[in-house]
């Protein structure tokens, strides 16, 4: 039996045990996602007993003055990996769902009013369930017999690999061994009979497979490793993250795993109770295997036939808007067919016989043309109840969560501060901090500079750790913190800025900073510097003839003065929002490009107090709430998901086009692409995941519509920033934000510094 079968097998055995006492809720018709929320919830048995001895372990800890702080988390994590288990089988109530596991007794729980049914899974797809009528086996043999099962599973997807297998193997001897224990305890001494009066048939011992060996990259270890990570998902061994070639982008969404996680790294548990960890973010469904190609055709769309597209997208949808048989509905109609028809001849003069194979060869498809109102139409969109409706500002979101949190605030609140008029252009709104002679970003003499031909991705790595950011797990470039009581995704090396390079070296400067500088194939460079945490200090394009345009600036003194990670909002009074929320937040999907454009291009709603580096703006919600939010609300994601299926790619040209008319104006334009998920699974899987959906709008927005990677910048939020408040899943939550933050990293200018 491969690794992938006995995987299988043992979703199908643990389920049986599962079923006699909880009916697994469905969050999807398919019958693969039937399947992957069936495997999530087979590991609930052993994450209970990781939960029960991380209880124990902290209650050892309190008597003899050890790590509590250190046992606690480990605690933490362990009840969260049960929680995000027994919602897989409806159970809200952690406490109740243990109890009615551990004693086998528990009704069926309640199945979510916009759930699908229980259903069986194919019995080709897992092995059959014990019978019905066959006993109900003690609750500490199925946690052996679980636990059996994951540590062989485990050990033989590590044999696949050709990793190290010995202690794997030992754990398989060791579960075996417990197993055997359990059947001696009730009387049994002869396993196999043991385990058939229940029905329970284990899986051989994986048997090694002889493979070549591959050289692999040291992974740094995890600081803090949660238990259950140890106990329940050992079910595949992580592999180094894979990040796709600038000439051949390719990302991939792993639609059939079923746990991505390993003995060295956090089980990346996506929301709505799905297990994905992509190595890259997907923008649509893959093969089989998972992989999928961003855009086929390798270059992006033609800037006139993107620009056809969003013409379309926009036409589509005042069509959706209008009212039939009205002439505005006729307008809109006429101006739809008046867009197929630019598209198609642009298509043929790229050599493309018709409209989808032209578009589908750049991984790209056109919303289906929309339908419009019927004159007694009621709102397509019902009002969120009040007590959903989550605040307008980020930093209010915080707020709200912090008074009902257990952890202290980080500190004394600021007075709110005074009203003021807004600014009225990014130089207004820098008219007190504005940056005198600022020298090249290449001024600087660096040292030991380190080219490569063949373009390395792995970026410049962290050197120091900020001692008030404690690391929770680090996976290659990817580091999870935790700081200001939140968890935090940093990635020190964005490989997206590689696109179109041809070369790429590192130097070493003073005071244990780096200065990377990637040359593209067009004769343009872009430099960024980096100090010892990794964060980017300056960030500088250079044109074709020598040009200078600042992407990011941070003044000097701040390298000198920053020894911790600290929010800038402790020193920031709260917003005072002086302008209407329909002015603060648009939704994409309710504007035309004009009116996207001048929203985007809108300046700060205070006056900045002064330039903060790209990594403070992604770690403080107050201050990104100083730039206004464009929602993208015809882009949302799949549970578990950070695939963009096509004709939502086409949809998102207008948003591109947008970007792409104050890119031609100001080429030091930044724009933060922000990823969020809804609040089912946990907060570190949901972190992940959201980092993933960001990181796959920005590959989109590059490599199919030509939107430069330096001009984005991505971070995940997980579940922190919940558009609307329900634990339950919701689609609304799963989306990505975009700010253009150009005002609070960079001096205010148009075009290039001549060099």
């Amino acid at each position: 039996m491969g690794h992938s079968g006995i995987r299988i097998a043992a979703a199908a055995l643990t389920l049986a045990f599962c079923q006699s006492s909880a009916t697994a809720v469905f969050a999807e018709d398919s019958a693969e996602s039937r399947l992957v929320a069936q495997a999530e919830a087979t590991d609930i048995t052993a994450a209970i007993a990781a939960y029960r001895q991380a209880q124990s372990d902290l209650e050892a800890v309190q008597a003899s003055d050890g790590d509590v702080e250190g046992a606690q988390a480990k605690l933490d994590a362990a009840k969260g990996e049960v929680a995000r288990l027994c919602g897989v089988l409806g159970q809200d109530d952690v406490e109740a769902c243990v109890a009615a596991i551990e004693s086998g007794t528990s009704g069926e729980p309640a199945v979510a009013a916009d759930q699908p049914p229980t259903e069986s899974p194919p019995a080709e797809d897992v092995q059959s369930p014990a019978p019905a009528e066959a006993p109900t086996p003690p609750q500490p043999l199925l946690d052996a017999v679980a636990n059996y099962e994951a540590s062989n599973s485990a050990y033989a997807e590590a044999t696949v690999q050709g990793g190290e297998t010995g202690e794997l193997k030992d754990s398989v001897a060791n579960a075996l061994k417990a197993v055997e224990e359990q059947c001696a305890q009730i009387g049994q001494p002869d396993t196999a009979a043991c385990l058939a009066q229940f029905g329970i048939e284990l899986t051989p011992v994986a048997e090694p497979v002889a493979v070549e060996p591959q050289p692999t990259e040291p992974q740094a270890e995890s600081a803090a490793q949660p238990e259950a990570d140890q106990e329940a998902d050992q079910t595949e061994t992580p592999q180094p993250e894979a990040k796709p070639e600038p000439a051949e982008p390719a990302v991939a969404e792993p639609a059939e795993n079923l746990d991505d996680s390993g003995a060295d790294e956090p089980a990346a548990v996506a929301d709505d109770t799905m297990d994905t960890a992509p190595e890259a973010p997907a923008t649509q469904e893959g093969d089989a295997k998972g992989e999928v190609v961003v855009n086929p055709k390798g270059t992006p769309l033609p800037r006139e036939l993107s620009q056809a597209i969003a013409t379309y997208e926009d036409a589509n949808r005042q069509l959706a808007n209008s009212t039939a048989s009205t002439p505005e509905a006729e307008a809109a109609r006429k101006a739809l067919e008046a867009a197929r028809n630019d598209i198609s001849a642009l298509c043929e003069q790229d050599g493309a016989s018709d409209i989808e194979s032209c578009l589908s060869a750049y991984g790209v498809g056109l919303t289906p043309e929309a339908e419009p109102m019927s004159a007694d139409a009621k709102p397509a969109e019902p009002a969120v109840p009040e007590a959903e409706q989550a605040p307008l500002l980020d930093s209010a979101k915080d707020a709200q969560k912090l008074e009902t949190s257990t952890e202290p605030a980080p500190s004394e609140p600021v007075e709110p501060a005074t009203a003021e008029a807004p600014p009225q252009s990014d130089a207004d709104a820098q008219a007190d901090v504005a940056p005198e002679d600022i020298p090249s970003i290449e001024t600087e003499q660096g040292t030991e500079a380190k080219s490569a031909i063949s373009v390395d991705t792995s970026g410049p790595k962290m050197q120091e750790q900020p001692a008030n950011a404690e690391v929770v797990d680090q996976s290659g470039p990817r580091i999870v913190f935790k700081f200001n009581n939140q968890l935090f995704i940093s990635n020190q090396s964005d490989n997206r800025l590689s696109y179109g390079a041809d070369e790429r070296y590192v130097e070493q400067l003073p005071r244990n900073r780096t200065r990377e500088t990637i040359v593209r194939a067009n004769g343009t460079r872009l430099v960024t510097i980096y100090d010892r945490y990794g964060d980017v200090l300056r960030r500088s394009h250079f044109d074709q003839n020598g040009n200078e345009a600042i992407l990011a600036y941070t003044p000097e003194t701040y390298d000198d003065t920053v020894s911790d990670w600290v929010d800038p909002a402790e020193s920031l009074p709260p917003l005072n929002l002086n302008i209407p929320p329909e002015d603060y937040v648009l939704d994409a999907q309710r504007a035309d490009l004009d009116a996207l454009t001048l929203f985007l291009d809108a300046p700060p709603v205070e006056k900045v107090k002064r330039l903060y580096s790209i990594d403070e703006v992604k770690r403080s919600a107050r201050v990104r709430d100083m730039v206004r939010r464009l929602e993208i609300g015809n882009l949302t994601f799949d549970f578990g998901s950070a695939g963009i299926p096509p004709d939502q790619l086409g949809a998102l040209s207008i948003v591109a086009n947008a970007m792409l008319r104050l890119i031609d104006e100001n080429p030091a334009e930044t724009f933060l692409i922000e990823g969020h998920t809804d609040a089912v699974g946990s907060d570190y899987a949901n972190l992940i995941l959201s980092d993933e959906r960001a990181y796959s709008v920005a590959i989109a927005l590059t490599e199919v519509f030509g939107v430069p990677p330096e001009n984005i910048a991505t971070q995940g939020y997980g579940e922190r920033y919940l558009k609307v408040l329900t634990d339950a899943p919701e689609r609304v939550n799963r989306r990505v934000t975009i700010r253009r933050i150009t005002p609070l990293v960079a001096p205010a200018s148009s075009g290039y510094i001549a060099g």
